[in-house]
């Protein structure tokens, strides 16, 4: 009897041989956008603190305004949020074998792209917030949403259709989406262009809340 299935079909591996590495670099971004989120707003919730302890009235007391305190917060951010991705993809690396030499440049546009999107972020959910545990509560709460609907809880593609959808209107669905070009589909830089743009731009608009907010803080 002869067999003509093969006929039928064409197999085609959709991820090259490099699966497993693959996989440790997507859960590796989930992790890494997840984290920062989260220690970004209690990094930022600090800026509660110094208004509660005068240090704010004394930086009014100065010829730079609540303006540049807010400005370099996001500044060390942007810096702490980059080292923390850094380390968790060096462990990636040197303990999972991620090519992260070979596609370091992707890498950076990508990480300083979450970093700044991070930054705005926390700064502008902590701005909007009049007490230190509302804060907390707030951000929790908003960041949970995001990371569950954008894929840094469960893999986007095992969600239905609509929620995958609407995971492109969360930072973490961008976020994945540029580290699974440069990590997973090895695709070049001009594949980030949107989704650092996004990122970015996601940034700045929460800084520019954030320091518009932070006005309030002047007359208090």
């Amino acid at each position: 009897e002869q067999d003509f299935s093969g006929a039928l079909y064409e197999r085609r591996p959709v991820i090259r041989a490099r699966k497993s590495k693959s996989t440790v670099a997507y859960y590796a971004g989930a992790v890494a956008i997840l984290f920062v989120l989260f220690s970004a707003v209690h990094t930022a919730i600090s800026l509660i603190d110094d208004r509660d302890a005068g240090i704010i009235d004394r930086v009014l007391a100065g010829p730079s305004g609540i303006q540049v305190l807010v400005g370099a917060r996001f500044l060390f951010l942007i810096a702490q949020s980059f080292l923390q991705i850094l380390i968790i993809f060096l462990v990636a690396w040197l303990g999972y074998g991620v090519d992260l030499p070979g596609n370091f440049a992707g890498f950076t546009a990508t990480t300083l792209a979450v970093s700044t999107c991070a930054a705005g972020l926390a700064l502008a959910l902590v701005a909007a917030c009049r007490t230190r545990r509302q804060a907390q509560n707030v951000s929790n709460v908003a960041i949970l949403i995001l990371s569950a609907v954008g894929g840094s809880m469960e893999p986007r593609f095992f969600m239905p259709p609509l929620m995958q959808d609407i995971g492109w209107l969360t930072p973490n669905t961008w976020g994945l989406e540029a580290y699974a070009s440069v990590f997973w589909r090895g695709e070049g830089l001009g594949s980030l262009v949107l989704p650092v743009a996004l990122l970015v731009s996601t940034g700045i608009a929460g800084l520019i809340v954030a320091r518009v907010l932070a006005r309030r803080w002047e007359t208090i």
